[in-house]
């Protein structure tokens, strides 16, 4: 099976980012894990994702903070960033209106598996499409 993408999960919650691991590795994804925002530059930096799959409620660096610093690393570098996903279990017009703040995308940690996927698939492909078209995606 061909890969779909190599996806980095940051979640505090080590059961959901294993649980999700799963999911997404049966579908046919790469996927990486942090349980915690620290390490995230060095994560993406050296495995190279093509989306973060970021919880936004986490002791110490919230996923927020994360997507900001992360964002920073390759604003300070002058290449396109890896595009973030903020994954939570907020209400949906919560996670949507955190993500609209900083360009991310959003998914709700209650969406079902094959649901999450497609999701997946979808953000990936309008990110190729971005980028092909000579966005920063």
């Amino acid at each position: 099976m061909e890969e779909r993408g190599r996806v980095l999960i940051i979640d505090d919650d080590v059961a959901v980012s294993q649980a999700t691991q799963r999911v997404l590795e049966r579908a046919g994804f790469a996927v990486s894990m942090l349980d915690s925002g620290f390490g995230a530059v060095v994560a993406v930096r050296n495995w190279r994702p093509d989306v973060v799959l970021l919880d936004v409620s986490m002791p110490g660096l919230n996923g927020t903070s994360v997507q900001k610093v992360l964002a920073s690393f390759f604003e300070d570098r002058g290449i396109p960033a890896v595009p973030v996903v903020f994954w939570s279990g907020l209400p949906d017009s919560e996670l949507n209106a955190l993500a609209q703040g900083v360009s991310a995308w959003a998914i709700s940690k209650k969406t079902r598996p094959d649901q999450l996927v497609a999701r997946l698939d979808a953000i990936l492909e309008n990110i190729r499409t971005l980028r092909r078209a000579g966005g920063d995606g």
